[in-house]
């Protein structure tokens, strides 16, 4: 960060977030002698947790189908015999 921006933080001005074009974003601290800009910075994306939740619930159910598959094609070969 800016030399003036910290100094302008350490001393206790107003910090605000500016946002940008393209997911970016930039603090600006402002106090008695101005306006001070930060780096502009890039956001994160956020990871959901029921995303994730979803994909697990997912792969387990594909996992379950495939040994019921194998469990009817055994139990079919033995009905066959």
């Amino acid at each position: 960060m800016p030399k003036d921006f910290l100094d302008c933080q350490k001393s206790g001005g107003k910090i605000v977030t500016e946002k940008l074009k393209g997911n970016r974003y930039r603090h600006i601290c402002y106090d008695k002698k101005g306006r001070h800009e930060g780096e502009i910075k890039t956001r994160k994306k956020a990871k959901s947790y029921r995303n994730q939740k979803n994909k697990n619930q997912i792969e387990k159910s594909r996992v379950l189908i495939s040994d019921l598959k194998r469990l009817k094609s055994h139990f079919d070969k033995k009905r066959n015999e």
